[in-house]
């Protein structure tokens, strides 16, 4: 369901270039999307479908963390134990996110799945 702008300005009691920037940097984000129909002089906001489509679960990026981290480890001195450690700690978790993020995409597309088979 998609509403004017002036109708959400009113709603919010903001004003319309307010919500302009606002709706432009939320559909910057694919979180909201603007359509003016065909003989139409008001602009028109929803909801964006793609807000709702999982990112941040590619493994790669996840990896070039922890590359990163090991880059680190080797320009460090060896006696620098705390900053080593805790440079250890983010290749290692890092190198967790890599494995896991996919497989847990995975997981929610079979779950997401699932309930509409019952229908």
């Amino acid at each position: 369901m998609a509403i004017p702008i002036a109708q959400l300005a009113g709603g919010l009691l903001a004003s319309r270039s307010a919500i302009v920037g606002a709706v432009d940097l939320l559909a910057g984000h694919h979180a909201v999307r603007r359509t003016r129909s065909a003989g139409q002089r008001a602009d028109y906001i929803g909801l964006d479908p793609r807000a709702l489509e999982p990112s941040g679960f590619e493994g790669a990026t996840y990896r070039q963390q922890a590359e990163l981290a090991r880059e680190a480890l080797r320009l460090l001195d060896e006696g620098d134990t705390q900053r080593r450690s805790i440079i250890e700690e983010a290749a290692a978790f890092y190198d967790f996110m890599a494995e896991r993020m996919p497989q847990l995409l995975d997981e929610w597309h079979a779950q997401r799945v699932r309930p509409r088979e019952r229908d």
